[in-house]
């Protein structure tokens, strides 16, 4: 399966479970999972040059520790993570964004521009700003090769992902 995380590997499981009682011949049911790639901004691989940067959808705290937790045992963790729903800016999910962000070896969090986020429940977290360019030169002190980076949010950052792919490329770590 070329999707990652135990999440994907149930749902993959739940397919094969259900064409058995459709009577379909579990080798075709595999071989067609096994081409099957993720939805578009799940794990999407960014960048992939002695760091792997992925870009995902995640912005749900259950979907943050999930991202996470499937990143375990391959390098270092850095979790960039804009809480930007109506939701997530009241600081509704803010104890439980907190406690999946500690699946992270490194956090570091986008405030968007208007909220009331609680950032003393995020003191774990390396930075809480809402200047990218922060966020950026603080986890250029602290990535490594052999490191991953996900940027997790219900919305694309284009202008952070131009920035977080030029400041990787520059410290292209092969």
């Amino acid at each position: 399966l070329k999707a990652h995380g135990s999440f994907n590997q149930l749902n993959a499981i739940s397919v094969v479970l259900l064409c058995r009682q459709l009577g379909l011949n579990d080798q075709d049911v595999w071989s067609v999972l096994s081409k099957y790639h993720t939805a578009d901004r799940r794990q999407t691989v960014k960048f992939n040059q002695g760091v792997i940067a992925y870009d995902d959808f995640a912005h749900h705290p259950t979907a943050v520790e999930l991202m996470l937790r499937s990143m375990k045992g391959k390098g270092r963790i850095h979790a960039i993570y804009h809480p930007a729903t109506f939701t997530q800016r009241c600081g509704k999910l803010d104890e439980e964004a907190a406690l999946a962000l500690s699946n992270a070896d490194f956090s570091y969090v986008v405030l968007p521009n208007k909220h009331q986020i609680d950032i003393k429940i995020y003191k774990r977290s390396e930075i809480l700003s809402t200047e990218m360019n922060d966020i950026l030169a603080v986890l250029g002190e602290n990535i490594q090769s052999g490191d991953q980076v996900v940027v997790m949010s219900a919305y694309y950052l284009k202008e952070m992902w131009d920035k977080l792919l030029e400041l990787l490329s520059e410290k292209a770590m092969v």
